[in-house]
């Protein structure tokens, strides 16, 4: 082994050992397997031992896998735990989330469960809607933040941020 490991090698590491692959993992950390791939590789360097096998449906651990994940896991926790009390950005208090229901069922318990890791002392009230029904609680102020389709709003939000809305099947067969 030489050298220091970047958090952000193990980041990228736990997240594919978590996935269980990288275009999975890729898509978590919002960069393109490429570059998941890439870190991977320099992680395998910086440690001297390979740490994944790779095959058409995913990727598993390897002994050294398998020991560097823990430790990986603990380094990431110790230094997030550490940044917080740096900062004073001890997060504390309830948000109240409404999310449609498409999107509920998803990637959102992943989230939320990370993000609980991450601030135990934040309460989560969680709602599954309509995108009107979610602009209906936000203007009642029953809910905080909602993740929703904006042309189904009744009133404007004081703030929003947008993304594009991909969904994706697989082709049908057109000669049935």
């Amino acid at each position: 082994m030489t050298g220091d490991i970047d958090v952000r090698l193990l980041r990228a590491f736990v997240t594919v050992a978590d996935t269980r692959t990288v275009s999975r993992a890729a898509d978590r950390l919002a960069r393109t397997q490429a570059a998941v791939s890439m870190q991977l590789q320099r992680l395998e360097g910086a440690v001297g031992a390979e740490l994944l096998r790779r095959s058409p449906r995913g990727v598993t651990l390897t002994e050294a896998g398998e020991i560097l994940l823990a430790f990986a896991r603990k380094a990431i926790a110790i230094g997030d735990d550490a940044r917080r009390e740096i900062e004073g950005r001890r997060l504390v208090g309830r948000v109240r989330l409404g999310i449609v229901e498409d999107l509920a069922v998803t990637r959102l318990p992943l989230i939320i469960a990370d993000f609980r890791r991450r601030h135990p002392s934040v309460e989560i009230e969680l709602t599954s809607a309509s995108s009107s029904d979610l602009s209906k609680s936000l203007g009642e102020g029953r809910c905080d933040i909602v993740m929703a389709d904006p042309a189904r709003f009744t009133m404007a939000p004081r703030g929003h941020l947008s993304r594009q809305l991909v969904w994706g099947g697989k082709p049908h067969d057109r000669d049935r």
